[in-house]
């Protein structure tokens, strides 16, 4: 897979279960201020896609649980099928490329904390190569999300590359396929095989019948038809997949669910002439001498490389394996989490500057709510009503915005430090109400910015 930016999270926000979403790359910066500015967090085991936007990723083959974190009620899947196999090579004929995985985007709406399972597609086996007959590839498996007992997105895997095989015709008969390139996930056909009469029938002479020279061809991608054969040496490409562009979805750099490449063969004519391996799609095709087919690479659903084989004379001569189709893929995109701002107030008896236990419960749940969000900036103002001196007033409300302060570090605990907090006494006012609103220091947090 093409590698896409992380962002660097801070301890804060990865005690309490969130990283940030934001723009700033791993190599440093304010993250929970980038995270603020777009607005957006994301969930511990997710990680920064696009501003505002979170994914998880599933690579590895097989089933796994995933979790919808709370808050979130639309998920969206991109989901990859399973390359195909290439098919194995004969001493006649090379084998065709493996189909790519079906592509396939869907949107789902879900509820928050539901368990949603995940497969990834293993990708097909190679077929062997055989100095007679080879045998094709295995399909690909299919990638799914479901929701309990229903399959939200499902994307099949791609059928096996045609084994490489030979047959004995006389001159001038109908060009017969050989090593048939697999059909993708999604449909798309593989190109289509055919068969040529030597240039040389002499050559390639047996019990007085004659064989054909054979191309192979690259197995069918998701996006396109596999690709049509090259020349008569059984290069047949297999044509590259597509990414969608869909909704929360980006163009990557990634093509999902590429046919494999058809093995190269040699021309019976001319045994020594080196066949072309496919070189588009998910694995190259195996070049003569007895090229394997190349593998394709995890996780892109791609399908795997034909194997060649090599013509001698009057007899079958040297084969390989098909290439193993690629691994699915599954990505699960989710909007972040918007942002919050706790604010909290505790109100003083006239003339006072404690805190009651009421008070103190409610800056511990103030403590609590800053710790569960990104914001590390806190500003407490400290107030007094009208009556009395105003320099008495003014000393009143420092005394409690620095209690204030001075329980709220308490009731962060080891957090404190992640904190910056500000405590200012603001003087008499009258803008609260009642006097006894006004007696008053008021905690709020600001969302940094980068």
């Amino acid at each position: 897979m093409t590698s896409r930016p992380k962002v660097l999270s801070v301890s804060l926000l990865t005690a309490v279960g969130l990283t940030s979403a934001g723009s700033i790359a791993a190599t440093g910066g304010d993250v929970a201020g980038a995270a603020a500015r777009i607005g957006g967090l994301c969930p511990t085991g997710s990680s920064f896609a696009a501003v505002g936007v979170c994914e998880v990723s599933f690579t590895s083959t097989g089933t796994s649980t995933w979790t919808v974190p709370k808050g979130v009620t639309s998920i969206q899947e991109l989901t990859v099928g399973a390359g195909a196999g290439g098919g194995g090579g004969s001493g006649y004929a090379p084998g065709g490329g493996g189909g790519g995985g079906a592509v396939k985007v869907c949107t789902t709406v879900v509820k928050d904390l539901t368990k949603i399972s995940v497969s990834v597609g293993a990708g097909g086996n190679g077929g062997t190569g055989s100095a007679t007959i080879g045998t094709a590839g295995s399909n690909g498996q299919a990638s799914t999300v479901a929701t309990g007992t229903t399959t939200d997105c499902k994307a099949n895997g791609g059928s096996g590359g045609g084994a490489g095989y030979y047959l004995i015709v006389a001159p001038g008969s109908p060009a017969i396929p050989y090593g048939q390139g697999g059909t993708s996930g999604s449909g798309k056909a593989g190109g289509s095989a055919s068969g040529l009469v030597s240039k040389n029938p002499g050559n390639c002479a047996f019990n007085g019948l004659y064989y054909y020279n054979v191309e192979a061809t690259g197995g069918g991608s998701d996006g396109a038809v596999g690709g049509a054969i090259l020349g008569s040496t059984g290069s047949g490409n297999g044509a590259n997949g597509t990414t969608p562009n869909s909704g929360l979805f980006f163009n990557v750099d990634t093509m999902f669910g590429s046919g494999g490449g058809g093995g190269g063969g040699v021309d019976c004519a001319t045994t020594t002439e080196p066949g072309g391996g496919g070189v588009d799609g998910g694995g190259r095709g195996g070049t003569t001498p007895a090229g394997v087919g190349k593998d394709a690479t995890s996780n892109e659903g791609g399908g795997g490389g034909g194997g060649a084989g090599i013509v001698t004379g009057n007899l079958g001569g040297l084969a390989s394996n098909g290439g193993a189709g690629g691994s699915g893929y599954v990505e699960i995109r989710f909007a972040a989490i918007p942002p919050v701002t706790p604010s909290a107030s505790v109100y003083f008896a006239s003339g006072s500057t404690s805190l009651t236990a009421a008070d103190q419960t409610v800056i511990a749940s103030f403590a609590k709510a800053i710790i569960a969000g990104h914001n590390e900036i806190v500003n407490i103002a400290g107030y007094a009503d009208k009556y009395g001196p105003a320099a008495q007033n003014k000393a009143f409300s420092i005394k409690r915005a620095q209690v204030t302060e001075a329980y709220l570090k308490k009731a962060l605990g080891s957090n404190a430090s992640h904190f910056t907090i500000t405590a200012q006494g603001m003087g008499s006012t009258s803008a609260f109400g009642a006097p006894e609103k006004n007696r008053v220091a008021k905690l709020t947090s600001v969302a940094p910015v980068a």
